[in-house]
């Protein structure tokens, strides 16, 4: 029997705890990437460190597609007026879940250095 041709990776951002402010406050975002498809994002949550976004995406993919890889890039952003700023990422490696469940887990993020000393 042939493997389907075609796949479709189901993420769900719920929310994220403690997120550090930028400037004087943060105005955070998700940024979900799967290397060789189009990048997703959820809604941004005005003034909040511990926002809840509850939002479901849909990457759909190519079994076929050479580029496609196993791994999905999360990005904790800040929205701003001028330039947007990252506060912080993390990785999902696909491999390590059952296609046909969910998983719910909660990921670590990696605040970068400049907002690190505001979490302390």
């Amino acid at each position: 029997m042939e493997p389907p041709s075609e796949c479709v990776v189901q993420l769900r951002v719920n929310k994220a705890d403690n997120v550090p402010k930028v400037e004087t406050v943060s105005d955070p975002y998700v940024l979900l990437r799967i290397p060789g498809l189009e990048p997703q994002r959820t809604r941004t949550i005005q003034d909040c460190s511990n926002p809840e976004w509850g939002e479901t995406f849909f990457f759909e993919c190519s079994y076929a597609d050479e580029k496609l890889q196993a791994i999905v890039e999360i990005e904790v952003w800040d929205e701003d007026t001028t330039t947007d700023n990252m506060i912080g990422k993390t990785t999902l490696d696909l491999t390590l879940f059952d296609s046909d469940s969910w998983s719910d887990i909660a990921l670590p993020i990696a605040v970068v250095d400049k907002y690190r000393k505001k979490l302390e």
